[in-house]
């Protein structure tokens, strides 16, 4: 991972330098949390995406084959019309 500025991070360094163990403890607490709630609407968001994809799919798969759904569903329709009404049910 590359290192980075403390200044480019947003660490609020002249306060930590000047907090007690235990206002260190919380803010370190804090910050994992938070990353953790970070990571938690990321999985959100990758899951998201994921079916957002699968419906792009089906989408681009029915645009290539509707005619022949819509034909085969037609010739079914015919051929159950065609059928006595006893067979039908």
């Amino acid at each position: 991972m590359k290192r980075r500025d403390p200044q480019d991070l947003n660490i609020p360094l002249s306060y930590l330098m000047s907090a007690s163990s235990e206002t260190l403890q919380g803010f370190e607490l804090s910050r994992l949390n938070h990353v953790a709630n970070l990571r938690k609407e990321i999985a959100a968001m990758e899951e998201q995406c994921e079916k957002e994809r699968i419906a792009a799919e089906v989408a681009r798969w029915l645009a290539e084959h509707r005619d022949e759904i819509l034909r085969n569903a037609g010739l079914w329709l015919k051929r159950a019309n065609e059928l006595p009404s006893e067979e039908v049910a």
